[in-house]
């Protein structure tokens, strides 16, 4: 029996038990990838920082997390209920590869990928988050 609390005490699913030599697994996903996650939350482009003061706290009446990692991707927005990724496409971004890594990952994972530019969400956050809405409402009805 492991003792401790979820919340800040010893148990199963803490790392503290493990030796820091191991990289655990979430989800399918390397521990390397969850901690880039992390970094990237903390570094936020201010088109993101933008769009997730808009979506956060369930404003669109379902939860959407930001960074998320999914096996050897982070995507910006993730929604779970609907299955939606949202991308925040900088001008670095190559459009033909992306296009490609979304759709297999439409395919493997069901996994719906909607993309937006940086001058998109400056211009017109409120077109943006209407069409997040959209794309929420349909692929949860």
């Amino acid at each position: 029996m492991v003792s401790g609390n979820r919340r800040g005490g010893t148990d199963r699913g803490s790392r503290a038990n493990f030796p820091s030599s191991v990289r655990i697994s979430v989800m399918g996903t390397s521990w390397l990838i969850v901690s880039r996650a992390r970094d990237l939350r903390r570094r936020a482009t201010p088109e993101e920082q933008l769009l997730w003061e808009r979506l956060r706290r369930r404003s669109l009446g379902h939860r959407v997390r930001r960074q998320h990692p999914w096996r050897s991707r982070i995507f910006d927005f993730y929604c779970p209920a609907a299955r939606l990724a949202i991308e925040i496409d900088g001008d670095l971004h190559d459009s033909r590869t992306d296009e490609l890594r979304d759709a297999e990952t439409l395919v493997e994972d069901a996994i719906v990928v909607i993309r937006f530019s940086n001058r998109e969400v400056n211009d017109d956050v409120d077109a943006v988050i209407n069409e997040i809405d959209r794309w929420i409402a349909r692929l949860t009805s």
